[in-house]
């Protein structure tokens, strides 16, 4: 006690030391994020809109980035030396999670927007969110957009999973689920929007499903939804590129080969090109709820708006302005698209400038 009455001032001081320099080297990581490009996404919450979002979040759970998938509580079964099924029991957990920028909002939630995206694409989630994404950031349109990821392999850098928890933490805008972030786990990784929907948002009354190379004009797609729900009754439907009579390839060295044992049938129900496609809120909670009683199948768009959708009995509704084909990159063609396929992170910039340009003539 006397040693402690003796130095206080110096304890004290040091303590004081301490502190300025830990916050002086928080400023110099946010500073370095900065210039890494994470100055221009934004976030909403408590109805208004930041460029970088700031709260008290829960430190994020230990992240296991082992090549074993079965540490996500997904088995593997290999067919042959080329080629894996899988098949889950459907335990993956949220790593990373924003549950609350639904239900933290005052105001209803028309649309969900939902992109599967690299854990590596840095780049592709700042442009999104600066071009067809940002329609989220209005608080007029009601609007959530969200990226989904999952884990890294073995043999990723631990720098990629920081810049990720950095990244998370800036923008409240990630979803990341435990399973390794590949190809053949896409099915996973709609399952896990279809989850987060029906858990976290299940009041929106649509959800939007659209890849990292896609550009998607938002409002066009609303308007559209809008009027098929008037038309359909409020009853559930999917939308999007409509594809029929598609069938399996049986090549054993094609990409697209798939197993007798994985999907038996000559053709594949008709589905939606996984590209983009939308649903209506209810439609997203009747497809997870019959996911456990239907086999996973890897080819993600023919699991979930093929065989998914036909055991919910969910009606399709065919747009021919959703496509996943690529339409010539400019402002002129997307104001009578809603959606295109294989954009460059410049392309996009490229057609949302034109977009929302009011003195283009087209």
């Amino acid at each position: 006690m006397l040693f402690l009455r003796r130095h206080r001032f110096k304890i004290i001081g040091a303590l004081i030391t301490a502190f300025v320099l830990f916050n002086a080297l928080f400023y110099q990581q946010s500073m370095l994020l900065t210039h890494q490009g994470f100055t221009t996404r934004h976030v909403k919450n408590n109805n208004t809109n930041r460029k970088i979002h700031s709260i008290n979040n829960k430190s994020p759970q230990k992240i296991n980035n082992s090549a074993d998938i079965n540490n996500s509580h997904h088995q593997m079964i290999n067919h042959n030396k080329n080629h894996t099924a899988i098949v889950t029991t459907f335990n993956f957990q949220y790593v990373r999670n924003p549950e609350h920028v639904c239900s933290n909002s005052s105001i209803n939630i028309e649309i969900v927007i939902c992109v599967p995206i690299s854990r590596h694409n840095f780049e592709g989630r700042r442009t999104i969110s600066d071009t067809w994404g940002s329609y989220a950031y209005e608080q007029k349109n009601e609007a959530v957009l969200l990226f989904f990821i999952g884990n890294g392999s073995k043999s990723e850098s631990p720098e990629i999973e920081a810049r990720i928890h950095n990244e998370s933490i800036l923008y409240n805008d990630i979803v990341q689920v435990d399973y390794i972030d590949s190809y053949r786990n896409l099915s996973l990784k709609s399952i896990s929007i279809l989850k987060w929907v029906s858990i976290y948002c299940p009041q929106t009354k649509f959800v939007l499903k659209a890849d990292d190379d896609m550009y998607v004009n938002i409002p066009s797609l609303v308007k559209f939804l809008r009027d098929m729900k008037t038309k359909s009754k409020n009853s559930p439907f999917i939308t999007g590129h409509f594809i029929t009579g598609a069938v399996p390839i049986r090549t054993n060295h094609s990409k697209w080969y798939t197993n007798p044992s994985e999907f038996a049938g000559k053709v594949f129900p008709d589905y939606f090109s996984g590209t983009s496609y939308a649903m209506t809120g209810e439609a997203a909670k009747l497809l997870y709820r019959v996911v456990p009683e239907v086999s996973l199948f890897w080819l993600e768009d023919i699991y979930i708006t093929g065989l998914c959708r036909v055991k919910a009995g969910i009606s399709m509704k065919k747009n021919a302005f959703m496509t996943f084909n690529k339409p010539k990159p400019t402002g002129c063609v997307f104001r009578q698209m809603i959606s295109g396929h294989r954009y460059t992170l410049a392309q996009m910039s490229h057609i949302h400038k034109e977009l929302y340009d009011t003195t283009l003539k087209c």
